[in-house]
């Protein structure tokens, strides 16, 4: 039997919570297709546009999980919703005899798996593509929901930044374009957090790592406790740390401001020289 032929890894699914929108799903490995594996809970917090999103990288960890869903797409922040997702992890955690878990997200998805660090105790997290904040009054955000404006003063939990505090090592990922820019300043620097940007990429961080066959060697280092792997992986993607993006971001703009300063006084010495009252000799 070739490796071809082996049975892809798989995950038996059973639904354990359907409540106001959040649909929660536990996941089993399948004993038949992959050795069961001890270790920390896999929490994966799924994208708004997607059902079970990383589902193949967990069953291949051979780990239990849990794929919470929000229906509503309020980013799993409401304070009921936190409760119903709190009490399904710790029932989960007790259930295993574990202590901690790993939590994986892209999208609004990510926002949780880093946001939950406030309220679950979180040994690794990788974000892709996350929100500091899906508050308006703290970053403004062109593409928030109707349904997220009509509740963002209810929020339990308003930004990343708490969650950061309380996990013990998060990979977050970000492109260099698009709306994603504008929460990029608010994330704090932390020992705790490797933060990647990718050069010329947009939202779409899942799809990107993806096509270029590096999201199964990134999920895998995070499932199984190696940072350093997981730096090797994204140096060789070509991405680059946040606080090495930010000077090349401070240094163009201040390329194109010296630019700009030599197109204004250029237009300025032209302007003078044909508004400058015509002056020689009369008859």
């Amino acid at each position: 039997m070739t490796h071809a032929d082996l049975p892809k890894p798989h995950l038996d699914l059973t639904e354990i919570v359907n409540k106001n929108g959040i649909v929660i799903l536990r996941g089993r490995p399948d004993p038949a297709t992959v050795m069961p594996v001890a270790g920390p809970l896999v929490v994966v917090f799924c994208s708004s546009d997607s059902s079970l999103e990383f589902a193949g990288h967990v069953a291949r960890s051979g780990r239990n999980a849990l794929f919470v869903r929000d229906n509503k797409r309020t980013w799993f922040a409401l304070p009921a919703d936190v409760k119903t997702i709190v009490s399904a992890v710790q029932k989960e955690l007790k259930s295993l005899g574990s202590k901690r878990v790993d939590t994986i997200g892209f999208s609004m998805g990510a926002y949780a798996a880093l946001a939950y660090g406030k309220v679950i105790p979180i040994r690794n997290a990788l974000a892709l593509a996350p929100r500091f904040s899906p508050d308006q009054d703290i970053v403004p955000d062109r593409r928030a929901r109707r349904n997220l404006d009509r509740c963002s003063d209810r929020l339990a939990l308003r930004s990343v930044a708490p969650g950061l505090n309380g996990i013990g090592w998060a990979t977050v990922v970000h492109g260099s374009l698009g709306p994603d820019r504008a929460h990029l300043p608010h994330f704090p620097r932390r020992k705790n957090v490797d933060h990647h940007i990718i050069p010329g990429c947009y939202h779409l961080v899942l799809q990107w790592l993806s096509d270029r066959s590096l999201l199964d060697g990134l999920a895998g280092d995070v499932l199984t406790d190696d940072r350093r792997a997981a730096q090797r992986h994204m140096r060789a993607a070509g991405t680059v740390p946040r606080r090495l993006m930010n000077n090349r971001m401070a240094r163009a703009e201040a390329r194109l401001r010296r630019a700009l300063g030599a197109i204004r006084r250029r237009f300025r010495a032209v302007s003078t020289s044909f508004l400058s009252p015509i002056t020689g000799p009369t008859s």
